[in-house]
């Protein structure tokens, strides 16, 4: 009984195979890879990793692009709503497939990096763009079928399916890029020197503009100066005429006083002392109140 018990409890060996492809040893009983994959992998003797790539190959994806030996699968652009669960975080690509057509999508899922013994089998159909150069594309959707060119797998713009039959020609090892001259790159320099030429014309003329402005600000402001120096000179003058009166009133109070004094008549002679002194009083407050200070302003204590 007890060896019954232990041949129950006894656990079969593990079934390992090794990858015809890549040599890799895997463990089936820790393998639990999907239906097709399974069936790759018994059929042809290969690893999960190997059969899963074979799978894409015999069943390749909708939207699939390989970029840099990196295979995704690139969904539309998502709009709304925004709580769609969304390829890499949301982030936005720009995408340039190989025959030109731009795509723009914040839907993009990375399956892998694609193994070197697969890659004959699915090779490169794209290659990422930066924003600035996919809106000069996408405003410029020139496309240039110069097959001839030794410059134009360099060309953002050559449209690959011109070799559907294979290369023109053989570009030579000792080629510099950018040797051929392109006439549309120049006829592109020719019409971006002319926008900038356009530009600086525009902001000469702002420039002149904005300085006949500030000249016609500078004299208004230079009249504004004369008129208050004016305003301000009569000022002084009127001030200077309103002391003079008060110094003459106060003068003929002064004779009228001795007068009085003369004719023996103190009560009013009393009178007229007071109104000397308050005359004074005045001359005082006028001189500390209203008096013109070094700039020709005045300052009112």
């Amino acid at each position: 009984m007890f060896i019954q018990q232990k041949r129950g409890l006894s656990v079969s060996p593990p079934i390992i195979i090794t990858c015809e492809l890549c040599n890799t040893l895997e463990n089936l009983d820790e393998c639990n890879p999907p239906g097709d994959i399974l069936r790759i992998m018994s059929k042809r003797n290969v690893c999960s990793k190997c059969a899963f790539w074979m799978d894409k190959i015999a069943h390749p994806d909708i939207g699939n692009e390989v970029i840099g030996s990196h295979y995704y699968i690139v969904y539309p652009f998502v709009k709304r709503p925004n709580n769609v669960i969304k390829g890499s975080e949301g982030k936005e690509f720009y995408i340039r497939r190989f025959d030109g057509t731009l795509i723009k999508s914040n839907n993009i899922w990375h399956q892998g990096e694609i193994p070197e013994h697969f890659r004959k089998q699915l090779p490169d159909t794209a290659n990422f763009l930066s924003l600035i150069t996919y809106t000069k594309l996408s405003n410029d959707p020139h496309k240039c079928h110069a097959k001839g060119c030794w410059d134009r797998y360099n060309c953002l713009r050559y449209n690959l399916s011109c070799e559907r039959d294979g290369p023109f020609n053989k570009i030579p090892a000792n080629h510099t890029i950018g040797d051929e001259n392109c006439p549309y790159k120049y006829k592109r320099i020719k019409n971006m020197i002319y926008a900038i030429f356009i530009l600086c014309l525009i902001l000469f003329a702002i420039a002149i503009y904005a300085l006949r402005k500030l000249s016609k600000q500078y004299k208004t402001l230079q009249e504004i100066y004369y008129l208050q120096k004016l305003m301000l000179s009569h000022s002084q003058f009127t001030n200077d005429a309103n002391e003079m009166i008060l110094w003459k009133i106060r003068y003929d109070i002064w004779c009228w006083n001795e007068n009085l004094v003369k004719a023996e008549n103190y009560e009013m002679a009393q009178q007229a002392k007071v109104a000397t002194n308050i005359i004074a009083d005045m001359i005082t407050f006028y001189r500390n109140n209203l008096k013109a200070d070094n700039n020709d302003t005045y300052i009112k204590k």
